[in-house]
Protein backbone atom coordinates (compact mmCIF):
# COMPACT_ATOMS: atom_id res chain seq x y z
CA UNK A 1 0.00 0.00 0.00
CA UNK A 2 2.90 2.67 1.20
CA UNK A 3 4.10 2.22 -2.52
CA UNK A 4 1.37 2.42 -4.31
CA UNK A 5 0.44 5.65 -2.20
CA UNK A 6 4.04 6.84 -2.93
CA UNK A 7 3.94 6.64 -6.45
CA UNK A 8 0.51 8.11 -6.29
CA UNK A 9 1.73 11.24 -3.97
CA UNK A 10 5.06 11.90 -6.26
CA UNK A 11 2.61 11.92 -9.52
CA UNK A 12 0.45 14.43 -8.13
CA UNK A 13 3.45 16.47 -6.79
CA UNK A 14 5.11 16.33 -9.89
CA UNK A 15 1.27 17.83 -11.82
CA UNK A 16 1.51 20.29 -8.94
CA UNK A 17 4.68 21.68 -9.74
CA UNK A 18 4.52 21.80 -13.41
CA UNK A 19 1.42 23.48 -12.88
CA UNK A 20 2.69 26.26 -10.63
CA UNK A 21 5.74 26.91 -13.08
CA UNK A 22 4.30 29.86 -13.94
CA UNK A 23 2.15 30.80 -10.93
CA UNK A 24 4.03 31.96 -7.16
CA UNK A 25 6.18 29.02 -5.96
CA UNK A 26 5.04 27.17 -3.40
CA UNK A 27 6.52 25.10 -0.31
CA UNK A 28 7.17 21.85 0.07
CA UNK A 29 4.56 21.61 2.50
CA UNK A 30 1.88 22.97 0.57
CA UNK A 31 2.12 20.62 -2.17
CA UNK A 32 2.41 17.60 -0.22
CA UNK A 33 -0.85 19.10 2.13
CA UNK A 34 -2.68 19.34 -1.41
CA UNK A 35 -2.59 15.32 -1.91
CA UNK A 36 -3.46 14.45 1.92
CA UNK A 37 -7.24 13.92 1.58
CA UNK A 38 -6.56 12.47 -1.83
CA UNK A 39 -4.01 9.68 -0.50
CA UNK A 40 -6.21 9.20 2.51
CA UNK A 41 -9.45 8.69 0.02
CA UNK A 42 -6.83 5.96 -2.24
CA UNK A 43 -5.65 4.05 1.01
CA UNK A 44 -8.30 0.98 1.53
CA UNK A 45 -7.75 1.02 -2.64
CA UNK A 46 -4.36 0.45 -2.31
CA UNK A 47 -4.20 -1.65 0.13
CA UNK A 48 -6.62 -4.07 -1.32
CA UNK A 49 -4.42 -4.13 -4.40
CA UNK A 50 -1.11 -4.37 -2.67
CA UNK A 51 -2.79 -7.04 -0.37
CA UNK A 52 -4.54 -9.44 -3.24
CA UNK A 53 -0.86 -9.59 -5.23
CA UNK A 54 2.30 -11.46 -4.25
CA UNK A 55 5.56 -9.80 -3.64
CA UNK A 56 8.96 -10.94 -3.91
CA UNK A 57 11.21 -11.21 -0.87
CA UNK A 58 13.21 -7.58 -0.37
CA UNK A 59 15.67 -9.16 1.98
CA UNK A 60 19.14 -8.77 0.31
CA UNK A 61 20.94 -11.80 0.54
CA UNK A 62 24.71 -11.35 0.13
CA UNK A 63 26.96 -14.14 -1.85
CA UNK A 64 29.06 -14.72 1.43
CA UNK A 65 25.87 -15.71 3.07
CA UNK A 66 24.82 -18.31 0.21
CA UNK A 67 26.00 -22.07 0.77
CA UNK A 68 28.64 -21.45 -2.25
CA UNK A 69 29.72 -18.22 -0.51
CA UNK A 70 30.22 -19.89 2.83
CA UNK A 71 32.34 -22.41 1.35
CA UNK A 72 34.27 -19.61 -0.86
CA UNK A 73 35.10 -17.95 2.41
CA UNK A 74 35.34 -20.66 4.73
CA UNK A 75 32.17 -19.06 6.78
CA UNK A 76 33.73 -16.08 6.60
CA UNK A 77 31.37 -13.08 7.02
CA UNK A 78 34.25 -10.36 6.38
CA UNK A 79 33.85 -8.53 9.68
CA UNK A 80 37.21 -8.27 10.95
CA UNK A 81 36.13 -6.82 14.28
CA UNK A 82 34.79 -10.46 15.16
CA UNK A 83 37.40 -12.38 14.66
CA UNK A 84 40.71 -10.49 12.84
CA UNK A 85 42.16 -13.38 10.93
CA UNK A 86 41.98 -10.41 7.94
CA UNK A 87 43.91 -7.42 9.84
Amino acid sequence: MKKIVSIMLISILVLFSLAACGSSQESAEELCSKCDEYARDWAPVAEEIWNSTSHRDTHTQYYRDTEEGKKEFGGCTGNCANCGSHK
